[in-house]
């Protein structure tokens, strides 16, 4: 019979009552501790891909932070701009906010 799947059923509210947490932080089931036996494995490919998944997650997180925090820079101290600042609102001549004339 160790071959043969158990019959499932879902689960209740009045399961949550057998489920219980130690203070450190291992789940219980009616008082026994839940052991989880087997880890998750990963072939070479989904391994790689995970990496790069990841490494990419990572560069863009960044790269957005640094966007980011150069726009607000430009917005309201005019560093990294590119051009002059703006003196009371106005914008000067060859600025590249300047409208055609």
């Amino acid at each position: 019979m160790s071959g043969c799947r158990p019959t499932l059923r879902e689960l209740e509210l009045s399961d949550l009552r057998n489920l219980s947490i130690s203070d450190e932080n291992e789940l219980y089931w009616k008082g026994e501790r839940i052991e989880v036996r087997n880890r998750l494995r990963l072939t070479r490919t989904q391994a790689i891909g995970a990496f790069l998944v990841g490494t990419a997650a990572v560069f863009g997180g960044v790269a957005k932070g640094l966007n980011d925090g150069t726009e607000f820079t430009c917005r309201h101290w005019q560093h990294f701009c590119g051009g002059e600042p703006r003196e009371s609102g106005v914008v000067l001549p060859g600025h590249r906010d300047a409208a055609p004339s």
